[in-house]
């Protein structure tokens, strides 16, 4: 019965005494878990996960041959029940993505169980010393919920292969006693408070993935890392890491290394250019030293390689730079190390997010964490009076926390020119998340977009001039640049005019009939366009800038249909319902939001990538992100549509018909996997966006080389 809207609640099955399989998942059932299901006593999988279940989870003690049990993606409450220890049959066990609270209890009986997931709930306490007998166990992820004290000995679990315990507030350091899990392929441990070193892990040969980052991790970076030969992923990020940069070249299968936001020194190893399936590079704000390595910034010059060195103020570019004489070195904070708690996270954005702290007036460095801080009752770190923009375009030092600067980056207008420009407001273009958007044309002739303020959006004369301090130094060929501003009887922005309009106007508005179809090869130039300023945004500006409102009316065409992000990083406080609402309000559009982030106010730019994919699937299918199916005249979602179709390997019942089938199928293939991987739960499986315009550029590159064949 899986995947078939159904609504309501679940009835009284206890007559089927015979069954041994149910499956209500993805459905949109309501109300709580009947406690007669205890009486199906040959029930050996009893799948109830993605829906709308309410209430705390019953006694099911009785169902001794039940072997997996998927409660996942519901609305449950209560505490994981201690009547689990009779199920001493179940191998799987889902309960993530619920609300339950309480300690973990004793599972020590269930001695078959191979996969356990309690992640993305608020449960509690420390992570029990009772999981040593669950020797079978090969997933176990307790991530995003509430644990805190010492990771305990899991050296018995040697068939382990994914552990997950990030988005915690565990303490302590790391154990020893992981080396003892030789079969491990994936570990995350990041989003903690870990301390202390790194230990040897050089007996993981399996390991894969291996994420470290945004702890409290001291010492140095163990040469031992490079006996892991397996390893492609490797994040050690936003921790307190010293020392040079040990010599890695035997981890020739590695495609990420991230060791930003640390305090590492001395040279970059030209070793690292020599890694064949390397495809992003993070050393950005550290102390590092001496010069690039040409080959190094000879390769970021290709478009399959991300290399991030900004922030290190010793550092010289031997290609572009002199490099006798170094730059002067720029305060700078450390990034912090877990989400800000949500009485003072604050969103800042035009339908999306500029992380700055409008109640203190300064910026944060990123947003990491909902239920836990390193900023308290909005006290911000001594001497951190200095935000460095990172990245070759969104250079400077923003001063937050102190006087306005005298002159900003564009050009201040009166509100009287805004009147003259506008021609008193006549030409209205649309609506955004600041306000109404309207045309007009400066004194040089020049055709402009502007924005004025509605009574929802507008704030401090203060934080609005730090915003636009701020958002002058951001310049990149795929976000809409800032021209000027007004901030006077309202606050007004200044942007450059995309004569095309919107993506949505050409795929859902009066440019989407037949006569103006868009081509499939022009769709992919535009989403590989937006790909390129949205990896901007998250990865080549500091601090970061999350958008929270991707969607394809954000998408804005210029004559040659390049495409450019619009609407991103000015404070707005309006939620997806359109009142007004506190920054922790959830801010987006219907059908782009990412559900794990309405449930959680866990802001990160992971929820930009799953809107992300939303807009893939809808430039595929020319479909909108939810519509109505025309034999049910119900609502459906893109999402679950599409990927029902992908899985099947129907590419073809995805594609938009009015494309007459002008396209290579196997560049619609790639687009709509990575649409796929973009809007992954839990939220962790996401790749970065600048992954994401990789692999388009791959889609787009399979496309192009046929264009001159037939289809």
């Amino acid at each position: 019965m899986n995947g078939n809207n159904l609504k309501g609640e679940i009835p009284d099955l206890s007559a089927l005494e015979l069954l041994e399989t149910l499956d209500f998942s993805h459905n949109n059932l309501s109300g709580s878990i009947p406690s007669s299901l205890a009486t199906l006593k040959n029930l050996k999988a009893l799948h109830m996960n993605q829906n709308n279940l309410i209430a705390e989870i019953p006694d099911l003690s009785a169902l001794e041959l039940l072997e997996t049990l998927d409660f996942s993606h519901n609305s449950l409450s209560g505490s994981i029940p201690n009547t689990f220890a009779p199920l001493k049959n179940l191998k799987v066990l889902y309960m993530n993505g619920n609300n339950l609270i309480g300690e973990i209890p004793d599972l020590s009986t269930l001695e078959l169980l191979e996969t356990l997931d309690f992640s993305h709930n608020s449960l509690s306490g420390s992570i029990p010393n009772t999981f040593a007998p669950l020797k079978n166990l090969k997933v176990l992820y307790m991530n995003e919920n509430n644990l805190i004290g010492e990771i305990p000995d899991l050296s018995t679990l040697e068939l382990l292969e994914t552990l997950d315990f990030s988005h915690n507030s565990l303490s302590g350091p790391i154990p020893n006693t992981f080396a003892s899990l030789k079969n491990l392929k994936v570990l995350y441990m990041n989003g903690n408070n870990i301390n202390g070193e790194i230990p040897d892990l050089n007996a993981l040969e399996l390991l894969e993935t291996l994420d470290f980052s945004h702890n409290n991790l001291s010492g140095s970076i163990p040469s031992s890392l490079s006996a892991v030969k397996n390893l492609k992923v490797l994040y050690m990020n936003e921790n307190n890491l010293k020392g040079e940069i040990p010599d890695l070249s035997a981890l020739e299968l590695l495609e990420t290394l991230d060791l930003s936001d640390n305090h590492l020194s001395g040279p970059i190893p030209s070793s690292l250019a020599t890694f064949k399936n390397l495809k992003a590079l993070y050393l950005q704000n550290n102390n590092l030293s001496g010069t690039i390595p040409t080959a190094l910034l000879q390769r970021r010059q290709t478009s399959s390689f991300t290399f991030e060195f900004s922030g290190n103020p010793s550092l010289c570019d031997s290609i572009s730079s002199d490099c006798s004489h170094p730059p002067t070195p720029v305060q700078r904070p450390r990034g912090s190390k877990s989400k800000l708690s949500t009485g003072i996270t604050v969103g800042i954005s035009v339908a999306g997010i500029l992380l700055l702290g409008v109640a203190i007036g300064f910026v944060t460095y990123f947003i990491y964490k909902k239920k836990k801080s390193s900023v308290h009752n909005g006290a911000i770190h001594e001497g951190l009076s200095q935000v460095e923009l990172a990245g070759s375009e969104c250079s400077g030092t923003v001063i937050m926390g102190e006087p306005i600067p005298a002159e900003l980056h564009v050009r201040r207008f009166s509100y009287k020119e805004v009147e003259v420009a506008t021609n008193n407001f006549t030409t209205i273009l649309g609506q955004g998340g600041f306000g109404p958007v309207y045309k007009g044309w400066l004194d040089d002739g020049r055709v402009v977009a502007i924005k004025v303020s509605s009574n929802i959006s507008l704030q401090g004369s203060k934080e609005f001039l730090n915003e636009i301090d701020l958002l002058s130094r951001v310049h990149h060929k795929c976000l809409v640049r800032l021209l000027g501003y007004c901030n006077e009887e309202k606050q007004v922005l200044v942007y450059e005019f995309m004569s095309e309009g919107s993506l949505f106007e050409h795929l859902h508005g009066p440019h989407s009939n037949d006569n103006s179809v868009l081509p499939w090869v022009t769709r992919l130039r535009i989403i590989l366009d937006a790909a390129h300023g949205l990896s901007y945004l998250h990865e080549g500006c500091s601090p970061q800038i999350i958008h929270r409102d991707i969607k394809s009316s954000n998408i804005l065409l210029n004559d040659q249909m390049e495409a450019k992000i619009s609407d991103f990083g000015i404070s707005r406080n309006q939620p997806i319902n359109g009142t007004g609402a506190p920054p922790t309000a959830v801010m987006g559009t219907l059908g782009y939001v990412d559900p794990a982030y309405i449930k959680s106010l866990n802001m990160t730019e992971r929820i930009d990538v799953y809107s992300f994919g939303v807009l893939l699937f809808e430039i595929v299918s020319g479909r909108r992100p939810i519509f109505e199916s025309l034999s049910s005249k119900q609502s459906i979602s893109i999402i679950d549509w599409a990927k029902s179709s992908f899985l099947r390997d129907n590419i073809d019942d995805i594609i938009d018909p009015s494309l007459h089938g002008q396209y290579n199928v196997e560049s619609v293939r790639k687009v709509v996997h990575v649409a796929v991987s973009c809007v992954e739960m839990p939220s962790f499986k996401r790749p970065r966006m600048s992954q994401v315009y990789q692999d388009l550029k791959e889609a787009l590159e399979v496309e192009t080389s046929e264009l001159q064949g037939s289809y």
